[in-house]
């Protein structure tokens, strides 16, 4: 009722016996991973609306003796907590992102290309400690490569209803159903699965609402992107493997990116100068360039603890 509908909630794959921690809010606790999905809400309201239901996730969950958290890692061999920002063009009151063929249009492929071309910087606002790093690169639930998929789920951004071009799915799986429906409204959208809860909900969709306005106002290099950086199969195993940008490996680098395609925020004074430059410090202050090589540089005990050290830190920051 505060927020607006719920789609869904269901339990993940996120799910820990026994955590091992210094710190004694988590140490010993027995884990569990939760999904929430809202239903779509004008971009405005979102970030508001993602505040909020954390602030009274949080609440009610301390009222009931719990501890809920948003950041981006609990343990290290176990599934990372992600913010997955699901997208849709609308024109008119109506998603535009399928044809009549279920088939995804320009205006889709280019929302697409927006989003693969303001990835590497967009991490600046939706992975905002070092911890964040640590779930891109142990292949949790998204790619380290700016690439996307109507197949596999591993791609950092994901067209998650592509079966939808199959019209009428009641008459393929109920017999009893004999009573064609008229085609609905397509549904459609895009998962942009990088960010965690470590984001500036705010700072983040703007950022998303930009890099689908240049998608759309740049129609040309959008959808060459986009047609770019599509894979099918593995990632890895990907014959343009070779041809994707990278997401960054640290705050650190997530700050250079950010100071290097500052123009892409900054035009016509959308982000102000000095919004850039404080996210950008915060980052720096993370002081964890080449976190990941270092941590693999590292005996196993000891890499394992010093990973939940830096998990850890970040319990009540998001």
């Amino acid at each position: 009722k505060i927020t607006g509908s719920i789609k869904y909630a269901h339990n993940e794959v996120g799910f820990i016996q026994n955590v091992e921690s210094d710190n004694l809010e988590l140490k010993g606790k027995f884990a569990e991973q939760v999904e929430i999905e809202f239903l779509p809400t004008q971009i405005e309201d979102t970030a508001d609306i993602m505040v909020l239901a954390s602030w009274l996730i949080r609440n009610i969950a301390y009222k009931h003796n719990f501890v809920a958290t948003f950041f981006p890692k609990l343990d290290f061999d176990h599934a990372g907590n992600s913010l997955f920002i699901h997208s849709a063009i609308i024109r008119d009151g109506k998603n535009i992102m399928t044809n009549e063929k279920g088939d995804l249009t320009d205006e889709a492929m280019q929302l697409i290309g927006g989003l693969c071309y303001f990835a590497p910087s967009l991490s600046a606002f939706g992975n905002m400690i070092s911890s964040s790093y640590l779930r891109l690169f142990q292949n949790e639930g998204t790619s380290s490569k700016v690439c996307w998929s109507e197949s596999n789920r591993n791609a950092l951004i994901r067209v998650p209803l592509a079966w939808t071009k199959f019209d009428n799915i009641a008459m393929k799986i109920n017999p009893q159903q004999t009573d064609k429906l008229p085609r609905h409204e397509s549904r459609q959208m895009v998962e942009f699965r990088s960010p965690d809860g470590s984001a500036n909900a705010h700072l983040l969709l703007a950022g998303i609402a930009l890099a689908a306005e240049w998608g759309v106002t740049n129609p040309t290099d959008s959808m060459a992107l986009a047609k770019n950086s599509k894979v099918t199969g593995p990632i890895q195993s990907s014959p343009n493997i070779g041809e994707l940008s990278e997401l960054a490996t640290s705050c650190v680098e997530s700050a250079e990116m950010l100071l290097a395609h500052r123009n892409l925020f900054e035009h016509d004074g959308i982000f102000p100068y000095s919004v850039t430059d404080f996210i950008a410090n915060s980052l720096l202050n993370e002081n964890d360039k080449n976190l990941n090589k270092r941590l693999m540089s590292l005996p196993d005990d000891e890499k394992v603890s010093e990973s939940r050290r830096i998990m850890h830190r970040h319990l009540h920051k998001h």
